[in-house]
């Protein structure tokens, strides 16, 4: 055995390449507490590993300022119950002067086991708790990201390249990839003019069995994801978010969003898209996006300005004040098998001065975007919806077909103008 310092154990086998090297807890541990980092190669890159215990937020600094190697990083290893890591002040290092993050850039392989830990920020000073960069790849299970704020702009020249955007990712920007699986984000901030109060994703996103719960931003108080690969999301939910303009729980702007299984709910806007605000292209599998509230604008539920493409799951008691209180489509949708029920367009209590329309769609005149124009309605109930003019369905003559599907109950009429199928 070759002893190198710093590091003992190395062995191999002849069925497979392994190697063992444990970082003796010399330097390190002095400087860092709790930090004992393991490294481990299999038949490829040696992959660094650190356990942090509870509340050792410099340990979890230096570890990812570190991580010149794929490394993962152990948090709360002594399974402390509420378990937090304050982050009071922003990451300087280097040529970072002005950070806009609590926590170093992710810029390489990295992976955060949470164990049940929160990693939020605390005191007056503003900024986002995590930066992945173009470069990285990270994967955040079963933790909570808290308190983010960063309201204003911070764009950074530093070792790293340029990091941060104007405002925007109050919890979580991503340029990379990132995995989320079992984690929350809740209670961040991208101020009022910034997009993405909990995500801004620009690169690729998958979430399992992940929520972003009561963050807050101009556009997609949850979440904003726009160019790159975009979101996948299986499970989890999207609840109780606030957009000062459009996309209370989610605004998407570009790549390919899929979410399935999920929960889409009690989110707010002051302007469009209660729920969501597509001017992408979404796919919406066995989702419930119910009980959002488009403020004085349209599209309760949805207001789709993009792709739509959804499959089951409802539609339900969503509300705006103008067109579309489950949906306003002014793209191309594709509804299958789907629950609308409940929803409302409340309109103004003024019978001469302005009608709502469609209380569960609203189908509008879309020649000003830049999808083809086409709505098809295949299966499915549309029940119980209330406007001023089509309980159901409103539509103002662009192309719509309806195949199979079930009305009842809408007022004042099931739909507006009368068409077939309805």
């Amino acid at each position: 055995m070759t002893r190198r310092r710093g590091f003992v154990g190395l062995f191999s086998s002849v069925a497979r390449w392994r190697a063992l090297w444990v970082l003796a807890a010399t330097s390190a541990a002095a400087l860092t507490p709790g930090l004992a980092p393991v490294l481990v190669a299999e038949a490829g890159p040696i992959r660094a590993e650190a356990h942090l215990g509870c509340g050792d937020t410099a340990g979890l600094i230096v570890a990812m300022a570190s991580a010149a190697r794929p490394t993962t990083i152990y948090l709360n290893t002594d399974n402390v119950a509420g378990c937090g890591y304050e982050i009071a002040k922003p990451f300087t290092k280097g040529q970072i002067a002005s950070s806009p993050d609590g926590l170093p850039p992710v810029i390489g392989s990295l992976e955060i086991v949470g164990n049940g830990s929160t990693i939020r920020r605390v005191g007056t000073k503003s900024f986002r708790i995590l930066e992945v960069a173009a470069t990285g790849d990270l994967t955040l299970s079963d933790a909570t990201i808290s308190g983010g704020n960063i309201d204003g702009n911070y764009v950074a020249e530093t070792a790293y390249g340029t990091i941060g955007t104007s405002g925007s990712g109050g919890g979580v920007v991503n340029q990379g990839t990132l995995t989320l699986v079992r984690t929350r984000v809740a209670g961040n901030s991208a101020g009022t003019m910034g997009a993405g109060g909990g995500i801004n994703n620009a690169g690729r996103l998958t979430m399992t069995d992940t929520s972003i719960v009561d963050n807050s931003a101009l556009q997609g108080g949850g979440l904003y994801s726009s160019s790159g690969p975009g979101l996948t999301m299986d499970g989890g939910e999207i609840s109780a978010n606030h957009a000062e303009s459009s996309g209370g729980g989610a605004y998407f702007t570009g790549g390919n969003q899929v979410i399935r299984d999920a929960v889409i709910i009690d989110n707010v806007s002051g302007d469009e898209g209660g729920g969501i605000e597509n001017t992408g292209s979404l796919t919406l599998e066995r989702t419930q996006v119910s009980d959002n509230d488009g403020g004085s604008g349209n599209g309760g539920g949805i207001n789709n300005e993009g792709r739509l493409s959804m499959t089951g799951g409802s539609l339900a008691r969503n509300r705006s004040r103008w067109n579309g209180g489950g949906l306003q489509q002014l793209g191309y949708a594709l509804l299958t098998d789907v629950t609308i029920d409940q929803n409302q367009a409340s309109g103004w209590y003024r019978p001469a001065f302005y009608y709502s329309h469609g209380g569960g769609i609203a189908i509008g005149n879309t020649t000003t975007y830049q999808w083809d124009a086409w709505t098809y309605i295949s299966g499915g109930t549309i029940t119980n919806n209330w406007a001023q003019d089509g309980g159901g369905i409103f539509s103002d003559g662009t192309r719509v077909t309806v195949q199979g599907t079930s009305f009842a109950g809408n007022s004042p009429n099931n739909c507006s103008p009368a068409f077939a199928g309805c």
